[in-house]
């Protein structure tokens, strides 16, 4: 596995402190709480939109309309400032 780091740019002797030691541990501890209770995420990919979550794939037409749906409601779409269309550059 630490030859896959180096092939990866890491630096091969200090991967492999790190799995011995399990260094990361508790920041990966911390990361999987954060992930599964927090925000409920069950599948990878997962997107939140606002409060919508959508898990595994989705058709790109499903989540245009779950953004459209979040702008709607937060009323983003009206505010001032930048803005941005599906098919432009933000501003």
């Amino acid at each position: 596995m630490t030859a896959l780091a180096a092939e990866l740019g890491l630096d091969e002797k200090e991967f492999k402190e790190a799995l011995e030691t399990r260094r990361y541990q508790e920041a990966h501890r911390k990361a999987l709480h954060h992930a599964y209770v927090e925000s409920g995420v069950r599948a990878v990919p997962t997107y939140i939109i606002g409060s919508q979550v959508l898990q595994g794939f989705n058709r790109k037409e499903t989540i245009e309309k779950a953004i459209l749906k979040e702008l709607e409601a937060s009323d983003l779409s009206k505010r001032e400032g930048g803005s941005c269309g599906w098919d432009e550059n933000c501003r």
